[in-house]
């Protein structure tokens, strides 16, 4: 698998200059930062889960190590809710539903609706998931969610990135390092058109790969 240092390599090889690599691997950190903030299948992970603890109604973390996607999720066992941009899917561990609400309608469930009972809804606001009503002890739920992968920081580590769109982290980075730290904006405007490509390619495989709960027609 690719790792940090074979793209820091290959982005000096482009640039032809050996002594940035500091630099360059801030910018690849810094490129993957920005793209992981636009939601692509690389995000998806599903069988992820929330265990809960009795009489408490919002949670800041999920353990993504359960889950299953393209990202590694090895030893994601607390991401930090802040991470999950979206959650497509929620259930009991007796496959019951969850309903997912608007926060506004989560909070008035507190004055209108009792605590007690089958949870049966939830939201997700300013980087908690909250669910209701509250459970009256530990109970497992499953998720589906879109999660920012793991950003790399050292020499041998992966990345979905790497993997799945190396090119268009590499020339973000290269483009960086020509307007940053080279002064050349005819190169970072030459290395920015390819991974402009690179994210359109990138886009319309996930709008193929979507699921819209559909089935859609082949005439």
């Amino acid at each position: 698998m690719t790792t940090f240092l074979d793209v820091r390599d290959r982005v000096a090889d482009q640039l032809s200059r050996s002594d940035l690599s500091a630099q360059i691997d801030r910018e690849i950190q810094l490129a993957i930062t920005r793209y992981n903030r636009r939601v692509t299948w690389l995000h998806e992970v599903r069988a992820v889960t929330l265990t809960s603890v009795a009489a408490q109604a919002w949670y800041s973390s999920v353990d993504v190590s359960t889950g299953a996607g393209p990202q590694d999720v090895a030893g994601r066992t607390a991401v930090d809710v802040s991470d999950i941009q979206s959650v497509r899917y929620m259930r009991t561990a007796d496959y019951d539903d969850l309903k997912q609400v608007h926060y506004s309608d989560f909070e008035r469930f507190f004055d209108t609706t009792g605590s007690g009972g089958r949870t049966a809804y939830f939201t997700l606001y300013a980087g908690q998931i909250g669910i209701w009503p509250v459970p009256a002890g530990v109970e497992t739920f499953t998720l589906s969610v879109v999660c920012k992968p793991v950003i790399p920081a050292s020499a041998t580590d992966t990345s979905v990135w790497f993997d799945q769109a190396q090119e268009l982290i590499e020339n973000a980075a290269a483009s960086a390092i020509c307007r940053k730290f080279l002064s050349d904006g005819e190169r970072a405007q030459a290395f920015k058109v390819f991974e402009d490509a690179a994210w359109d390619e990138l886009l319309a495989e996930s709008n193929q790969k979507a699921a819209t709960g559909r089935i859609r027609s082949c005439d």
